[in-house]
């Protein structure tokens, strides 16, 4: 069961982004799911809490963040990263701060712990994956909508 909350803490706290090389390079190696564990699961004890993602989510962001600038911008997240900032940039500047980006990742915590108790589990970490997974092949979406979802288009009134 910890192999498989291994492997599924690493596939989406990396978060399926494209990344510049000099960004990739500081990564610690995809092969090696118990290090997005050790990142995410600072207490070991099985279960990521709300603070333990944050401080990830944070360290994420300063890796992320390859010119150091406190910003990141379509350059240094290509690909579904990119579309993830027009989600996620709440001040429309074209680009994530700290706070945005710490803000969307609160809001993935909150979409995988399913019971609310602010912690996740294995099961809820692999019943999110599993359903954003069939989502996407159901639906072909844009994987950046299981990262920062795109907002609900207001329903337009009916002619009477």
């Amino acid at each position: 069961m910890h192999k498989q909350l291994f492997v599924v803490v690493a596939a989406i706290l990396a978060a399926p982004l494209a990344m510049p090389a000099s960004v990739a390079a500081q990564q610690p190696p995809a092969a090696n799911p118990k290090a997005g564990m050790a990142r995410a699961d600072a207490n070991m004890d099985g279960k990521i809490s709300r603070a333990e993602a944050d401080a990830q989510a944070s360290q994420r962001f300063d890796r992320l963040d390859a010119n150091h600038d406190g910003f990141l911008t379509p350059d240094e997240m290509p690909g579904p990263g990119a579309r993830m900032i027009g989600r996620a940039d709440a001040d429309h500047d074209g680009k994530l701060s700290r706070p945005e980006f710490l803000v969307q990742s609160g809001n993935r915590f909150d979409r995988i712990d399913a019971n609310r108790d602010g912690q996740i589990t294995a099961d809820e970490m692999k019943a999110w994956t599993d359903n954003a997974r069939a989502a996407q092949r159901a639906t072909r979406t844009d994987p950046a909508d299981a990262i920062a979802p795109a907002a609900v288009q207001p329903a337009r009134p009916t002619a009477q």
